[in-house]
């Protein structure tokens, strides 16, 4: 019997398994940036045909700052997914990469969306939270990388 995403609890039950290193496969990041870069698009062209005739060019402006910072995160999502695979074992790097990128595009871009479509300007105070939640995944990426580099290299000089 298959369950589907939805009968298996949906998206929190997925973001809460997410949050574990042992439950979290590549597959998940893979699928988390495809997810993103599909609603982006799907997004953008909403923005570009549709919500540029209902909103002013502040509101506008906004989607689009939205949509390109949730694209380049599900591009990052992808890229992630993908080295995870080259891995072996859990990567609790790429745990808390992935999960920091996906609260920054929920709070980032969508608190601009919000905004956007008529929401309180008092969002705008969430964005800069996602905008630190993306700058911590960065953050994190570039030292798990660099304490996996010294890593190898001590297994390298074990071997010789």
């Amino acid at each position: 019997m298959t369950v589907s995403f939805w009968e298996s609890g949906g998206l929190p039950s997925y973001l809460v398994a997410m949050d574990d290193p042992e439950t979290v496969r590549p597959v998940s990041w893979n699928r988390a940036g495809a997810i993103l870069a599909f609603l982006a698009v799907a997004l953008g062209a909403f923005g570009a045909h549709k919500l540029k005739t209902l909103v002013g060019e502040e509101q506008l402006a906004w989607w689009e700052t939205g949509v390109q910072y949730q694209m380049v995160h599900a591009l990052a999502l992808l890229i992630l997914g993908q080295r995870a695979l080259l891995c072996s074992g859990p990567d609790p790097t790429a745990t808390r990469v992935g999960s920091l990128f996906t609260l920054g595009v929920v709070l980032f871009s969508g608190s601009l969306y919000a905004m956007s479509l008529g929401g309180p300007r008092i969002l705008g105070a969430v964005t800069p939270l996602g905008g630190l939640a993306f700058l911590g995944g960065w953050a994190c990426w570039a030292l798990g990388a660099r304490s996996q580099a010294s890593d190898s290299a001590g297994r390298a000089s074990d071997r010789q």
